[in-house]
């Protein structure tokens, strides 16, 4: 990535028009600098003023939030138009609004709850936990040990930094991979025909735009580092001249030992993610066809080592996942359906501002990608790398989260589609060298109307954003209490067997997990229907088949563990599966039922442990 980036500071004026104004990398004062000093002090008040006990609810902690909150978040925009209308763009400033636009929103989380927000997150720390306790693999375990990149290289770094493990910096990775996700962005943008306004007008979208990317996929998992490396081998690709379509071999760095590091990076992510190089092969296909890239052994090595790497996976995704099962022509409606959609889940404002959002990107793209025809720019390069993610719903089956995965890789490109359609000065050159465009200095009412529309789009993304991601953040944050059960059951009652009402519990957080993880998945099924009534007179059949269902997966005496915790609940409730009087019946009769008893509570969970023989 380093020697990728040197070679991007030279190529730059190569492959980004000059008509993007000029560019400067200073940070000299500047009268509009007070506006981003303002939007700073408003947010700090504003986080003071944050009530916490207000976040419940379909709004979660958008209701907690002030009004303060979301003024501070438009002054930092306008302050960000305000630098794109200015004659020298200045690449040090953007950035500094891109990284405050970073940690103004998603800083939430850290700051205000001191908790990892996602319950996946600690299934990465126990797999992490896993590889540092054993230095070895258990492939019969789950899918993850049979990628262990991201958890071997998250591993070494604990071991390195003298961290205990990664819940020591749990809580902030979804900031850092944030931070990689729009710096890998940008460099992956020299490869279009942007000018400066364009690709940095583009990086403030990223983030409120691609909401997949940074509303839960930019947490501590190999998915995140996976999207990073995907921008990072396409930007390569196309900047190097000798596999360009387009250039010609100009000098520079030896193109073996480009393709060299080009290769190692590419098998890096091999080993770390089962999907993302199937897509970045798909995207590097179409833009081979589309005669963008060369040479074509390349590709076919590409596709040759991720061949030889998911051959030996093949039966154990089809039989533990049902996954990679051939073509999936015949599910493309489950792949497109949201995950979660199976059930009565009770909607929420994350529910119609995403699909506005994204309605809003969509056609945003559609207007730039005319404009970008219009003015004679080539856009098959968007096309091929925005549009190839979206096939995967019909040729590959990815359980529930097929259409996340997809939109994933789609809507980075779309939001450089969107760009394209901003800031299109006059008197710029086509790739034929036709000048396109009504003649005239961008100036007057055309620069003013076009900084206007990109403060008013910034701040209308920005604040679907926020609904977006912290929404019914009641029900699917995890609280600390429920980590600090988690923790006892990995590191002070006697290892077993950890059975759940569902998956919304830090679960696999301990180098042990896969006492549980090895033997299916332990959930209990809530949602089960006995004949025809969940619940018998008094709830005790219910409590004890509890207790049948926990024998069932018991070997050889070992302890069995019953986790309630007040997210479990919550969850239950929100997907339809059960009442909230039903969970508190349940809880209630497993807690008094003679099978069971408690080894540990606290204000938001309860643990119970198997006696008895069954």
């Amino acid at each position: 990535m380093i020697l990728a980036v040197v070679r991007d500071a030279h190529a730059l004026d190569r492959v980004t028009p000059p008509s993007g104004g000029r560019i400067s990398r200073g940070l000299a004062a500047s009268r509009f600098d007070v506006l981003l000093i303002a939007a700073w002090m408003l947010w700090g008040v504003a986080l003071s003023e944050v009530n916490l006990r207000a976040a419940q609810g379909s709004w979660g902690l958008v209701g907690a939030l002030p009004v303060l909150f979301f003024v501070a978040i438009a002054v930092l925009m306008v302050s960000a138009a305000l630098q794109l209308w200015r004659a020298t763009v200045s690449s040090g400033r953007l950035a500094l609004h891109v990284l405050s636009l970073i940690v103004m929103v998603q800083g939430l989380g850290p700051i205000l709850m001191g908790q990892a927000r996602e319950y996946w997150e600690f299934k990465a720390v126990g797999e992490t936990q896993y590889m540092a306790v054993h230095g070895s693999l258990n492939t019969a375990v789950d899918i993850y040990q049979r990628w262990p990149g991201f958890f071997a290289l998250a591993a070494w770094f604990d071991a390195v930094s003298g961290v205990r493990s990664a819940l020591s910096y749990l809580v902030w990775s979804q900031l850092l991979f944030d931070v990689l996700f729009v710096g890998s962005f940008y460099f992956a943008l020299g490869i279009l025909k942007l000018n400066w306004r364009q690709r940095w007008f583009a990086t403030l979208l990223f983030c409120p735009a691609d909401w997949v990317a940074t509303t839960g996929q930019d947490s501590f998992t190999p998915q995140a580092i996976g999207l990073c490396m995907c921008f990072i081998l396409v930007g390569m690709l196309l900047r190097e001249p000798q596999l360009r379509s387009d250039a010609s071999d100009d000098g520079g760095m030896p193109s073996i030992a480009y393709r060299g590091i080009f290769m190692v990076m590419f098998g890096a992510l091999v080993v770390m993610h089962p999907l993302s190089n199937i897509i970045l092969l798909m995207q590097l296909g179409a833009l081979f066809v589309a005669r963008r890239v060369r040479p074509w052994w390349l590709i076919a090595v590409m596709a040759g080592i991720t061949a030889a790497y998911v051959a030996p996976n093949v039966s154990f995704l089809r039989r533990s996942y049902g996954l990679l099962a051939g073509t999936s022509l015949g599910k493309v409606s489950a792949n497109i359906a949201p995950a979660g959609s199976g059930g009565s889940v009770q909607l929420g404002p994350n529910h119609v501002a995403l699909p506005l959002l994204t309605g809003i990107i969509v056609v945003g793209a559609m207007i730039g990608m005319a404009k970008r025809l219009l003015r004679g720019y080539e856009v098959r390069t968007i096309i091929a790398l925005g549009g190839m993610p979206l096939l995967i719903v019909g040729a590959v089956h990815y359980g529930s989260e097929t259409s996340y995965r997809a939109l994933l890789f789609a809507l980075p490109w779309a939001v450089a589609a969107f760009a394209s359609g901003m800031f299109n000065e006059p008197e710029r050159k086509g790739v034929h060298g036709r000048r396109r465009g009504r003649g005239g200095p961008w100036v007057g009412w055309r620069r003013q109307g076009v900084v206007v529309w990109a403060a008013v789009d910034l701040i209308i993304l920005t604040v679907l954003w926020v609904v977006v991601d912290y929404s019914q953040s009641e029900v699917y944050q995890v609280s600390g209490l429920d980590v600090r059960a988690a923790e006892v059951l990995y590191n002070v009652v006697p290892a077993g067997l950890v059975i759940t009402l569902n998956s919304n519990f830090p679960l696999s957080l301990g180098a042990n997990y896969p006492l549980s993880m090895a033997r299916g998945t332990p959930y209990y099924d809530v949602s089960a229907e006995n004949d025809g009534n969940l619940f018998a007179e008094e709830g005790l059949a219910e409590a004890g088949e509890l207790r049948q269902y926990a024998c069932g997966y018991r070997q050889d005496g070992e302890p069995v563990y019953l986790v309630f915790s007040h997210k479990q609940a919550l969850f239950a409730i929100d997907f339809g599966l059960l009442s909230s009087a039903e969970v508190s019946e349940l809880e209630i009769v497993a807690v008094m039922y003679p099978g069971w008893r408690l080894v540990y509570e606290n204000s938001a969970a309860e643990i119970l442990s198997l006696v008895g023989k069954c």
